[in-house]
């Protein structure tokens, strides 16, 4: 009984009833989309499929330490770039009994993990908690590149991070920091305070992930945060090290799918310019050379704009089919304004995040896909409008996504499923198999 006393005292509160009133309720009315910006149509032709589809992914899961401190954790964090062969799958389709060996030959993986130190770890070399995480993130970097005689993702990062204007509003991820104004030094790589202090920094800490750090409890957004920034440097690393082997004939060859949206949050949000930047520089090369615009995608899976469109899907019996398949609906700031996410603001939905505007589309076998297309130029980000040619590429997208969509899982496409499956940590078992290497590692080090 005594469980249910704080329910009855809020359910009879003033003070909440009075708040309750205060609210406005706005519910969706029975226009069709096409009354308010976006326009439900037929999905265009394509005009120049790819043979291979680029797809990127990621996952990470904090686990617990026993060194002797309460709370103590690591993060693990794992990502995968997954190659399909569409022309080779499209071939195989067509045999009623392909040969499992030439199947495997369709994909090529490739996955790699890392690890953060989390609250009440340190590294052997005395460094704190929250220093050790930032030594790591900016380590990390050094470590990963597309390919072994590429640049490393912390080579691109640091040519994003030239895009970056100076902000003297940066702090310094020391709060005793003796410089005047505290404002963090830029430099490159790993160096040094200026102030008398002297003590480490990273060009990674302009990321401000450090942020996220907490030395009290999991630090589960800043491994979050981290996992995000390797999955959008490992787009643009790939571009570049293919712009750098001159090799961008090929890419208009290639399809890259991303899962999640295009998009950068949290604290490094400022990198969402410095992509959308390189991506623009990169594309402009590639419209030289092949004639037309990178074929990027990001795909969700979840949140608002799918719940919108599994709405919009459903009849007036509450059955999924209102929406035929093959339709496209091509979203303005208005219409997401209006029916998705409640807004007031002047400034475009996304605007400090986004490098990339999204679209419905209902396959032609019926799966439903919040997509993306990146932006190249300020036409493609006016979002007042939403023309077909503000969706670079939107035709091949689309048949795109109607060429890969999986038959395992419902409004999932094959290569963003792939990639999840390389990169994704068992909630389960998994995590117990970490959480016995974590220990048995620890212990042989502290013998």
């Amino acid at each position: 009984m005594a469980r249910h006393i704080a329910v009855s005292r809020i359910a009879e509160s003033e003070r909440v009833k009075s708040f309750l009133k205060r609210c406005l309720v706005t519910l969706p009315g029975d226009e069709r989309p096409s009354s308010s910006g976006a326009v439900p149509e037929k999905a265009p032709d394509p005009e120049h499929l790819p043979r291979f589809v680029v797809a990127v992914d990621g996952s990470n899961v904090p686990i617990p330490v026993r060194n002797g401190y309460p709370g103590a954790e690591i993060g693990f964090i794992s990502v995968a770039l997954v190659l399909l062969d569409l022309q080779r799958i499209a071939g195989l389709s067509r045999q009623r009994f392909p040969n499992p060996s030439d199947v495997v030959k369709t994909t090529t993986t490739d996955a790699g993990e890392f690890v953060l130190p989390g609250n009440n770890v340190q590294l052997t070399d005395g460094l704190g908690p929250a220093q050790s995480f930032r030594w790591q993130l900016h380590n990390v970097l050094t470590e990963i590149r597309a390919a072994a005689d590429g640049e490393s993702l912390l080579d691109t990062y640091h040519a994003l991070l030239a895009y970056k204007s100076h902000d003297r509003t940066e702090r310094c991820p020391y709060e005793d920091c003796a410089k005047p104004d505290g404002s963090l030094e830029r430099g490159t790589g790993a160096y040094r305070c200026p102030c008398r202090l002297g003590r480490p920094l990273y060009s990674t800490d302009a990321l401000r992930i450090h942020e996220a750090f907490s030395p009290t409890r999991s630090s589960g957004e800043a491994y979050g945060e981290t996992m995000q920034v390797v999955e959008r440097l490992i787009l643009v690393n790939f571009l570049r090290t293919i712009e750098q082997k001159d090799w961008l004939d090929s890419l208009g060859r290639i399809a890259f799918m991303f899962d999640g949206p295009l998009a950068v949050f949290g604290h490094p949000a400022w990198l969402k310019d410095a992509i959308q930047r390189e991506l623009t520089r990169i594309n402009d090369r590639v419209r030289t050379v092949t004639g037309r615009d990178l074929l990027i995608v990001g795909v969700e899976k979840t949140g608002e704009f799918m719940e919108h469109f599994l709405r919009l899907d459903m009849t007036p019996q509450d059955s999924p089919g209102n929406v035929e398949p093959g339709t496209l609906f091509r979203l303005t700031d208005q219409y997401i304004k209006r029916h998705i996410i409640l807004s007031k603001s002047d400034r475009p939905y996304g605007f400090q995040t986004y490098f990339g505007r999204k679209f419905l589309y209902k396959t032609r076998s019926g799966a439903r896909i919040v997509g993306m297309t990146p932006f190249f130029n300020d036409y493609h980000s006016d979002t007042t409008t939403a023309h077909v040619d503000q969706f670079p590429r939107l035709s091949d997208a689309l048949a795109l996504l109607d060429s890969v969509v999986s038959s395992r899982y419902p409004d999932a496409v094959v290569p963003i499923v792939e990639a999840n499956s390389q990169a994704a940590i068992a909630r389960g078992v998994g995590i117990r198999v970490l959480e016995r290497l974590v220990r048995e590692l620890l212990a042989n080090d502290n013998r």
